[in-house]
């Protein structure tokens, strides 16, 4: 990195926009910057390269139940290294992050050095994804992953989601790719209330080679196949009253519609429908909350991951 960041810094960084909710933010960050990053992939490959078929029934350091879906797996799978920043010096176990070596947990002693870390990464054009605690420009509490691509004078440029009605939770809007957004000039004062807490701060670096569209083709067919056994296993973990902790999530419409979309372009429609039926279902409202909204979800998935397990060919 520079000895010093330049005075100021904008990279041209479009996130994509997946919805109006659903806890994705992470994902319109990270695939939008791999996106600039390798400009052939887009939101669709990127999950395909994060192993969107996935569903471990187990959790040691490598592995986490429910679906597999992460950003720091695919940026992995295209050849990076990710890093992790943070003002706290506890950093979460390998099963939170599992992709990320021990010695790439980086501590910073204040938020001043991390931003100054984080500008010199920019300078070098190393784009960062952030936690923040809530939306800066709508006031909308409820934390976020972001990405930072510049800074000036004046504040800091971050891609936050802008309102879409097209995008609202429940609209359909998975059947198209989904549309693009820049950045957005915040404050300084009103980044620094917003970027709280131990200050995550992620980036990625090229060390290796991307695997192949091959390589990334025979292992999703592979989780595919295994898929329904793992679901029926976290099924019965959680009317068991495992810990809930240890499950991801319950829905996944994005992975189900990147693979709808993937298999419309193969001509293979009999299976694309097998994904579109899905996503359906994990657009689909439910009232109920916690533990058994996520065993009627993943119920409801199931006949759906199990008739496309037959059927990748």
């Amino acid at each position: 990195l520079p000895p010093n960041p330049a005075s100021q810094v904008k990279l041209p960084v479009k996130s994509y926009l997946i919805s109006g909710g659903g806890g994705f933010c992470w994902l319109e960050a990270a695939s939008g910057l791999a996106n600039y990053l390798e400009p052939d992939i887009d939101l669709d490959k990127f999950i395909l390269y994060d192993h969107p078929t996935l569903f471990m029934a187990a959790r040691d350091r490598n592995q986490r139940y429910g679906p597999g879906l992460s950003m720091i797996h695919a940026f992995v799978n295209l050849g990076y290294t990710p890093f992790r920043g943070a003002t706290s010096p506890i950093h979460p176990p390998q099963n939170i992050f599992p992709d990320i070596d021990p010695q790439n947990f980086i501590y910073f002693k204040n938020t001043d050095e991390e931003f100054v870390f984080m500008k010199k990464l920019l300078s070098a054009g190393i784009v960062p994804i952030i936690g923040i605690s809530n939306d800066p420009f709508e006031n909308i509490s409820g934390g976020a992953f972001v990405s930072v691509t510049g800074y000036d004078q004046n504040g800091v440029w971050i891609n936050v989601s802008p309102p879409s009605e097209k995008y609202a939770p429940g609209k359909k809007y998975f059947l198209e790719p989904p549309d693009r957004y820049e950045a957005r000039l915040v404050s300084y004062d009103k980044f620094r209330q917003v970027w709280t807490g131990e200050h995550q701060l992620f980036w990625f670096m090229k060390t290796g080679n991307r695997k192949t569209e091959g390589e990334i083709y025979a292992e999703n067919k592979k989780n595919a196949r295994e898929a329904p056994a793992n679901m029926q296993k976290t099924i019965e973990f959680l009317k068991a009253n495992g810990d809930l902790q240890l499950f991801t999530y319950s829905s996944d419409t994005p992975t189900a519609a990147a693979l709808y979309r993937y298999f419309q372009k193969k001509g293979n429609p009999d299976l694309a429908n097998q994904y579109l039926q899905l996503a359906n279902t994990y657009e689909s409202p439910n009232p109920k909350d916690g533990r058994q909204k996520m065993i009627e979800t993943l119920t409801s998935a199931y006949p759906s991951i199990s008739k496309a397990a037959t059927m990748w060919p």
